[in-house]
């Protein structure tokens, strides 16, 4: 008895061409060289022959880069906002400590006297 079943997954450029070079060689259709290459792998297992991955998949380094910007991103945000209390309090604090111009206290009618 043979069953449907719908799988999802993510898969890097670089596997999708391995699989598109292999259904080539093979005659199948991309679907067709999934399949093969699951019973395949089955097969191997259950001989007892232990399955060895070698690397860390693209995606999986994506999702860790994507990461690491989404903190960097947030840090300089909250390094934008620091920037700008400190360049706010160094305003103020130089507004205070330097006395105005005397002709810019004086209203215009102050002249004719």
């Amino acid at each position: 008895m043979r069953q449907e079943i719908r799988a999802s997954f993510e898969m890097d450029k670089e596997m999708r061409d391995q699989i598109d070079k292999f259904a080539h060689r093979e005659g199948l259709t991309r679907n067709g060289a999934i399949n093969s290459l699951i019973s395949i792998g089955l097969t191997s297992r259950s001989e007892g022959e232990p399955v060895v991955v070698t690397n860390q998949f693209v995606f999986e380094e994506y999702k860790e880069i994507k990461e690491e910007i989404r903190d960097v991103k947030q840090g300089l945000i909250e390094l934008h906002e620091e920037i700008r209390l400190v360049h706010h309090i160094i305003e103020t604090e130089t507004k205070k400590m330097s006395p105005p111009v005397p002709y810019q206290n004086r209203k215009w009618f102050h002249f004719w006297r």
